[in-house]
């Protein structure tokens, strides 16, 4: 049993276009969200340094890797290389007549010119990460902590992790391809903050085993309790923020998912250098806020840690200010 749908093509964008992008556009352009389909070999093209991910999940019975059109060559791996990691159960990656056996989370790479490229396995799902290589390098396996591990990150700011380096420079060696594994701790939700980017190359990132449930934190303000002066743009967003927050906490809430905000107060950051730039309106709002000063960025972040954590299981539709206690006033 083989299937290989038709390669999705995604083209590449330029900085100045992102911009002006929607959510759907957002998604359509960046999210791949249906590479695991039974029995079946679903992959993507991006022109973003002709990167291919690819999902094979051979719930049925074995699957071979084929070629597609678009890609002009005789079979897969003619002029390419892949990392392949099983996201899923045990199963087996045979390339040219060798088989290897993946647990997940396991790694392998199969170097430019392997012909023949099978998956078995009813439980496993493979995750491919392929691009283009101007060398050869021999196909190797990894298992899960024989890489380079590292332990990164702090339980208090909820981005603990271990990661496992799999293909790199001091390990196996590749011609384009940098892999690995990041496994989040218990109680920690993210990987690194804040979100990065590089422009140096395309990241591709495949999140599995997410629990079912979920959190998800909006940002409100302050403005979303009370009306603001000459902001009633402003105003009415945050207004709608709150509301929305408390709209989706009903919706979503039944099937395990808790929607909560933070409204921050004033906080010292770039969007608020002109007001307190002005001595008179600086001055009435650091003598209304109990605390006698204004926020910090890092003031948000326990408020953050503490929503996205197992501790607020139970608090769902709440708008948490962290203002210092200008709202007590």
């Amino acid at each position: 049993m083989n299937a290989q749908p038709p390669l999705q093509v995604r083209y590449a964008t330029h900085p100045a276009q992102v911009p002006g992008f929607d959510t759907a556009a957002l998604r359509s352009h960046y999210l791949v969200d249906d590479l695991f389909t039974p029995d079946a070999i679903t992959a993507v093209l991006t022109h973003h340094d002709r990167i291919v991910l690819a999902g094979a999940h051979p719930a049925g019975g074995p699957l071979t890797l084929g070629t597609w059109p678009e890609l002009r060559s005789e079979y897969f791996l003619e002029r390419r290389e892949a990392g392949i990691v099983n996201v899923g159960g045990s199963g087996t990656v045979t390339a040219d007549g060798t088989k290897y056996e993946l647990t997940t989370g396991a790694c392998l790479y199969v170097g430019r010119g392997v012909r023949e490229v099978i998956f078995d396995g009813p439980d496993a799902a493979f995750y491919v990460f392929s691009a283009p290589a101007h060398t050869d390098f021999p196909t190797t396996q990894v298992n899960p902590g024989e890489g380079n591990r590292l332990e990164l990150g702090d339980q208090q700011t909820a981005n603990r992790r271990t990661i496992d380096q799999y293909i790199h420079a001091d390990g196996v060696r590749s011609g384009q391809i940098v892999l690995g594994v990041t496994t989040l701790h218990p109680g920690s939700t993210w990987n690194t903050m804040p979100a990065h980017t590089h422009d140096r190359r395309t990241e591709c990132y495949l999140y599995f085993g997410l629990p079912e449930t979920g959190k998800i934190v909006t940002i409100a303000s302050l403005l979303s309790f009370q009306g603001g002066v000459t902001v009633p743009a402003y105003t009415a967003s945050k207004h709608a923020v709150a509301g929305l927050t408390r709209a989706l906490a009903n919706e979503w809430g039944p099937a395990g998912v808790q929607v909560n905000a933070i409204a921050p107060g004033y906080i010292s950051t770039d969007n608020t250098t002109d007001l307190r730039a002005d001595p008179v309106r600086e001055a009435a709002i650091q003598d209304r806020i109990p605390a006698g000063r204004w926020g910090r960025p890092e003031d948000v972040v326990g408020a953050a840690v503490f929503l996205a954590s197992a501790a607020a299981d139970y608090v769902n539709g709440h708008v948490l200010a962290v203002d210092g206690g200008w709202l007590a006033r």
